[in-house]
């Protein structure tokens, strides 16, 4: 039991290995994103390669990323840009609404309703990566892609809304939460990203690796 428990490619050498890119790609995210505009190409990239190869064990997992970061840079920093105008206006706003609100108990109301509103907006941003990672899209039918995805896939898109400013808030709190953060959001996103893909005929399939096979036959 204990032998086929450490065993080359068995359980704990997963997580140990599972654990070890976790920690690397999240680097590497970090890095990517450091000029700013390249935030949405690294995102792309990092949920390409968490979703197929940490989640559904496909190989090449630093290949991967930086070959999807490649494919994907003009896009994802055009996303970037777009997304980011969308975020300044709608954080201007709310800032003006509580500001009158705090004067006013009709526009402290108007405030709270419209934190509700962000959830779609905010929503269609965190599907237009991973949208972007598996889909070909035109600039402007990635966009509106994301914006139908938010409101089809509305529990869905409240989901992610809610574990990104989750562990957004915790990633400020605790610096160090950051060295595991990007990775862990993009592998918590994609257990509400994927049964939805494979609706649309983009799901993905566990890989099991000669090894595991051999494994499997042991037993």
């Amino acid at each position: 039991m204990f032998r086929s428990v450490f065993r080359y490619k068995g359980p704990v050498w997963h997580v140990l290995n599972n654990v070890t890119d976790v920690l690397a790609l999240s680097l590497l995210w970090m890095l990517c994103s450091l000029p700013l505009v390249t935030l949405g190409a690294a995102t792309t990239a990092l949920y390409d390669s968490v979703a197929r190869c940490i989640r559904y064990g496909q190989e090449g997992i630093y290949s991967r990323f930086f070959r999807t970061f490649r494919n994907e840079l003009l896009p994802g920093c055009l996303s970037t840009l777009l997304w980011a105008a969308v975020g300044f206006a709608a954080v201007f706003i709310l800032r003006v609404l509580s500001g009158m609100g705090a004067e006013d108990r009709g526009a402290a109301l108007a405030a709270y309703a419209y934190l509700f509103v962000l959830v779609l907006p905010v929503g269609a941003a965190c599907w237009v990566f991973p949208i972007l990672s598996r889909f070909s899209f035109s600039f402007g039918a990635l966009n509106a892609a994301a914006f139908k995805f938010a409101i089809g896939h509305l529990p869905s898109t409240a989901a992610l809304v809610f574990i990104t400013y989750g562990v957004v808030y915790l990633s400020v709190r605790y610096i160090l939460a950051l060295l595991v953060a990007p990775a862990m959001l993009m592998l918590l996103w994609s257990f509400f990203v994927e049964p939805v893909f494979r609706k649309h005929g983009g799901g993905l399939e566990r890989s099991v690796s000669t090894e595991e096979e051999a494994g499997l036959d042991e037993d």
